[in-house]
Order: C-alpha cells, then structure tokens, then sequence
C-alpha cells in the first residue's frame, strides 16, 4: 500500500481481554479507506494468548501488522513500532484503550494544517462502563496553531497533557528532533512529553474526543504500588534524561526549570508514600541529584516550589509523610 497518511501504533504486553477491542475500534473507522491509515501492533514478548487474539482481529486488514518482539517494556516496543511504520504523522495507542469511530478522519482533515502535533480531546472509561468527557480549555490549550514551547517558556500557559497517547506527531519531527522513548522506564510519557514540548512550536488542538482512556484498570502500571526505591530511581533516570536532552538542544532555562519542576514535584511526593524503611534506602538513590533538585525548586521562585524544598531539605520523615505522602 501507498504511504499512508497516519500510523496508529499499538504496544501489546499480556491484555488479551483488551486488545480485541481496542484493535476493533480502530478498524471501525468512518469516513476513511484503509489505504488513508495502518495499525501497527506490537507484541512485546506476551506470554498469554494476546498475540493469538490480535492476529485474529487482523486478519484480512491489508493495512494491518502484527509484529513480534522480545518483551523490552512499553517504551522499547513504542520506539520499535515506529521505526517499523510509515505514516506520516504517527499515533502511539495503548492496547487497553480504544479510539472514537471518527478518530481517524478528524485527524487526516486536522493535519491540512501541517502542525508537527495534534492534542485531541478524550474520554475516561471507568471499570463500571460509565465514560467521563475531557475537554481542554482554551486556558489550557489556545485555539488555533500556537508555539507549545514559547508559550510554556514565558508562563503563559500550564504544560499541555503529558500522556503520549494523546499525542498524534509529525513523523519529520520526531526524527528531526530525535525524539524517542527511555527505553525500560516507567511513567515513560512523562520523559517523553518533557522533550517533545521543547521543540514543539507548531500545536493543534483538535476539539473533538478521540481516544478512550480507560482508567484504573486493574493491573496497569499506574495501580502497581510505588513503594519501591526502584521507583524513585526510574523517576531519577527520567530526570536525568530530561536533563541531557534539554541541555544539548540549549533550550531556554526558564523552560528547563518548568519541566524539570514537575519531575522533580513527582519524585518527592512519589519519596513520600513510601515507609520509612524504603524512603531511607530511596534517599540513597537520591543523593547525586539532591543539588540540582533543590536548585529547580529554588529557581522557579515561587512560594509552592520553596515549601517543596523545605519539606524535601529540612523537613523530618515524620513530618513530610503526613503532609506529601496522601498524594
């Protein structure tokens, strides 16, 4: 088939109870050819029966693949189906959610407007069947293409979602960009987005609900307990990570210290649900970027970002736990 003008990518690890509908939901789609899109799922060394049920559902799709790769996390797969892709502007889905039967189509005629990123509006499907419309205001994200990274620089706005699912990118900017996922990490969006919003001056917002999210599903990576050093050091490695990038594409320093703010917000609060036992081991993780967290809380100069430097330098365990650790 010709290049096709979107690739929906799908990373697939042990959900054979969601990834038929989720593979469904982006077949059904309206107003389109399967020559205009491809779906790409990638499985990533499942050992149920998932893969079975995703060939199943793609069988006689010419537009749909089926690729087979040892289990390297959510991060490996993502990068590994995009560089099996061609579409260009590419779409990275999880397997447990679904998509809007317009999805597609909304896309292809919002990407007449040749921005290098697309933020749709969605849903929040929760585990009694019931859904919860999310619509982003103009505060939130402007109207129109706007500069994501001048307006985010100059405080004129607060950081657009941060969930790679709600992302549909310019092929040519991604590789442009170098952008790609931390392979092995957890809350990898986070790693991702901070990156992405550095060099994105050319977003779209699409005021239409497209994707599903499913949330709290029982088994996700975001219901697993964090109470674990091994947490704060992924949250670590994101951090540094963030760091290189924005440090070699010489990004501005009040865009720096935004991002690398709600990096190190999440390490704090994440370092105080845990027990005493693991915060004094995670403590020891934190050490060789105890300065650089203190100074970004410093630097943003406001009274939020100093009392989360107080309770993270000065404050007893004791005392921080009750306070930070309800998050």
């Amino acid at each position: 088939m010709p290049n096709p003008k979107l690739s929906l990518i799908i990373a697939m690890y042990n959900i054979r109870d969601y990834i038929g509908e989720c593979i469904d939901s982006c077949l059904k789609q309206i107003g389109v050819d399967e020559e205009d899109y491809e779906i790409i799922v990638v499985n990533d060394g499942s050992t149920d029966d998932s893969a079975d049920v995703a060939a199943q559902y793609l069988a006689g799709h010419d537009n749909a693949t089926l690729l087979h790769k040892p289990n390297g996390g959510l991060s490996d797969a993502r990068n590994f189906g995009f560089n099996h892709s061609s579409g260009d502007y590419v779409w990275f889905i999880d397997g447990d959610d679904l998509i809007c039967e317009n999805s597609v189509k909304s896309i292809i005629d919002a990407i007449e407007s040749d921005a290098q990123l697309y933020i749709p509006d969605y849903y929040e499907l929760y585990t009694n069947g019931e859904t919860k419309s999310i619509s982003f205001t103009e505060a939130r994200l402007p109207n129109g293409v706007f500069n994501a990274y001048r307006l985010i620089s100059e405080d004129k706005m607060p950081f657009p979602p941060m969930m790679a699912w709600l992302q549909i990118q310019k092929r040519s900017f991604i590789i442009k960009n170098n952008l790609g996922f931390l392979k092995g990490a957890r809350s990898e969006d986070i790693e991702y987005t901070s990156k992405l919003f550095s060099v994105a001056t050319k977003v779209q917002h699409i005021q239409k609900n497209l994707y599903v999210y499913r949330k709290n599903r029982e088994g996700s990576i975001f219901t697993e307990l964090k109470n674990n050093p091994a947490w704060i050091q992924n949250l670590l490695n994101i951090y540094s990570s963030v760091l290189e990038y924005l440090s070699i594409q010489e990004i501005e320093e009040t865009y720096k210290n935004k991002v690398l703010n709600v990096i190190a917000t999440f390490i704090v609060y994440n370092l105080y649900s845990q027990d005493k036992e693991n915060y004094s081991k995670s403590r020891v993780l934190i050490k060789n970027q105890e300065k650089s967290i203190s100074q970004v809380f410093l630097q943003r100069r406001n009274v939020k970002s100093v009392i989360k430097w107080f309770f993270f330098r000065c404050t007893p365990f004791c005392i921080s736990k009750r306070i930070l650790g309800r998050y």
